[in-house]
């Protein structure tokens, strides 16, 4: 089934459809599975280590081909912490879809 809507259109998404952060299993596995589904997969940042972020990051390119995303759990990842992440994920900006509210600033320094 495939939907028409704004946020499906923006994403690139079938489905409408983004989980909630849910902390330590929105591993690569399961936003790859979301994004293979049609919807926007996310994997989770509060961790906080950026190697972790990384590697999630990196093998769930090797699980799907569609756009995924990323939780910030304010109470987990500090105000220093964001930019760091932001970094990493801005490397895979074809695939990597963003809404930050407050923290754009931080990424649209680097090209």
């Amino acid at each position: 089934m495939k939907f028409d809507n704004r946020i499906a259109r923006m994403r690139g998404m079938e489905i409408p459809l983004i989980p909630a952060p849910m902390g330590w299993i929105a591993c690569s596995q399961l936003a790859s599975a979301v994004s293979n589904a049609g919807g926007g997969g996310t994997i989770k940042t509060s961790s906080g280590k950026l190697e972790v972020i990384r590697e999630e990051s990196r093998r769930r390119l090797t699980l799907a081909d569609r756009p995924f995303g990323a939780n910030f759990t304010r109470a987990f990842v500090k105000d220093s912490g964001i930019e760091p992440v932001v970094r990493i994920l801005a490397g895979f900006r074809r695939e990597f879809f963003a809404t930050l509210h407050g923290f754009a600033a931080c990424c649209a320094r680097e090209p």
